[in-house]
């Protein structure tokens, strides 16, 4: 309160994380910098990708294992011996990093850890899913092509008639013009080269 008695007015004071930030920046700056919300110079689309709860899993699954080729346990492991991070801190810096934390520790075997990690990877994705579906402002779609539909209707609804939304346009037709050119340069490479005549 006495660093900056308007910022603590209003902070969280069960958020610890946040609360050194503020301390940190306060001693810096002398105060926390007020939050400014300014109208957008663009009308924003957010789009959802709706997936099955199989896929949703399966890409769980997928992600999980290939980070653990990727060295998961190494990279968390390193920051324990290398950069001398206490286990504490690890357990506080996301889901990955809390269960090989524990198997580091002896307090999970490797298999426990798997399981338990997209287990916990699965519910929290569950909860990101509930928290968007309860705004309106997201468009839901099954795929890329879907989307692009979504966008380029947006963009006709909301930008006719102004050089924004020309531009816009035009760069969404631009990029469809760029995949059929790549498209057709692939197939005129794949073809056999005819021989000169001489």
């Amino acid at each position: 309160t006495k660093l900056d008695p308007v910022r603590a007015k209003n902070i969280d004071t069960h958020n610890k994380r946040r609360l050194v930030r503020s301390i940190e920046i306060a001693m810096t700056l002398g105060k926390v910098p007020p939050s400014t919300t300014q109208p957008l110079p663009y009308t924003a689309l957010q789009i959802g990708l709706r997936l099955t709860p199989e896929n949703l899993q399966h890409n769980i699954t997928t992600r999980l294992h290939a980070r653990m080729r990727q060295g998961l346990v190494a990279e968390v492991r390193n920051l324990r011996e290398q950069e001398k991070v206490s286990w504490r801190r690890l357990e506080s810096l996301g889901l990955e990093y809390k269960y090989v934390a524990l198997y580091l520790q002896n307090k999970l075997t490797k298999q426990e850890m798997l399981k338990q990690l997209e287990r916990a990877i699965g519910q929290y994705a569950k909860r990101q899913l509930t928290w968007f579906k309860r705004d309106s402002r997201v468009t839901w779609v099954a795929d890329y092509q879907e989307a692009e539909a979504v966008a380029v209707a947006h963009v006709a609804q909301t930008d006719v008639g102004r050089a924004p939304g020309q531009k816009t346009r035009q760069a969404l037709s631009g990029g469809k013009m760029e995949r059929k050119k790549s498209r057709s340069a692939a197939r005129r490479s794949s073809q056999p080269s005819q021989p000169e005549n001489t």
